[in-house]
């Protein structure tokens, strides 16, 4: 049983990692490109539409996940995997990325430019700690399987 957990956990931290490059690598870059308004406009509506996505059941059964195999103290090696995912994802995500969602939402037209400019390089560096703490996780559960 602790096998097939281990192995759907992978999956999740995977796909998670997934979801996280595509950003680092093709959605913010479009984003910078498309300038200040246009690019805050479209990621204001990226960070209201994922909350109502598949990505939100995602997220959370990923991170319940790693928690379940951190705790359940089954090897050193899953124990690690789930501490990273936990820290490097889950962590970063609600101390990072979302408080700069939050203060994308709430600027005034007349601060897009300074808010948009810093929250293009804080959120992305802040999003590939999240893609390579994923990926790391994932081959980590599957190295520990």
């Amino acid at each position: 049983m602790i096998f097939y957990l281990t192995m759907l956990t992978a999956l999740l931290c995977a796909l998670m990692a997934g979801i996280y490059f595509a950003f680092s690598v093709v959605v913010m870059p479009s984003l910078r490109r498309l300038g200040d308004e246009q690019g805050a406009r479209v990621m204001r509506q990226i960070n209201r539409d994922i909350l109502q996505s598949s990505f939100m059941p995602l997220f959370w059964a990923s991170s319940l996940l790693c928690l379940v195999l951190l705790v359940s103290g089954q090897s050193e090696l899953t124990m690690f995997a789930g501490a990273i995912y936990l820290t490097g994802m889950l962590g970063v995500t609600a101390l990072f990325n979302v408080p700069l969602n939050n203060r994308l939402e709430e600027a005034r037209k007349n601060e897009t430019h300074q808010i948009w400019q810093h929250y293009l390089s804080r959120w992305q560096w802040f999003n590939h700690i999240r893609a390579i703490s994923a990926a790391l996780s994932a081959s980590l559960f599957v190295a520990a399987a």
